[in-house]
């Protein structure tokens, strides 16, 4: 096992990424600061937090919850980016290199995942 989370790939890629959508989500129009600002910090700062506070605790399960949590925060920011777009606060294109590291990073979750759980279900 890694001696920290601040060594996993999935970890730093996503850290990377709340600063992209912070900066981001501050071209937002005033009106949008309690609401689709507002969500997408939120919900994207909650996949690197969730990865850390999974690999702090003591259980393998716990951890494995913590990065499925992660990976639903990948997906909870996904409609507020998407409404972005469709209320014309950004375009497709613009975006376009967020959603390939979003994928990237969502890819790396369940692949995480995954191994944790066929290592815990090899133990049993």
């Amino acid at each position: 096992m890694l001696e920290s989370y601040r060594e996993l790939e999935v970890w730093k890629r996503s850290r990377a990424l709340v600063k992209t959508i912070y900066l981001f989500s501050g071209t937002l129009p005033k009106e949008e600061k309690y609401g689709l600002a507002a969500q997408l910090r939120s919900a994207v700062l909650s996949v690197p937090a969730n990865i850390a506070e999974g690999y702090g605790r003591i259980h393998e399960g716990d951890y494995i919850h913590h990065l499925s949590m992660a990976r639903g925060s990948r997906f909870e920011f996904e409609t507020p980016l998407i409404l972005c777009v469709d209320l014309e606060y950004c375009t497709k294109k613009e975006i376009a290199v967020v959603w390939k590291e979003v994928d990237a990073i969502t890819r790396m979750l369940s692949s995480l995942i995954i191994t944790l759980k066929k290592r815990r279900n090899g133990k049993q």
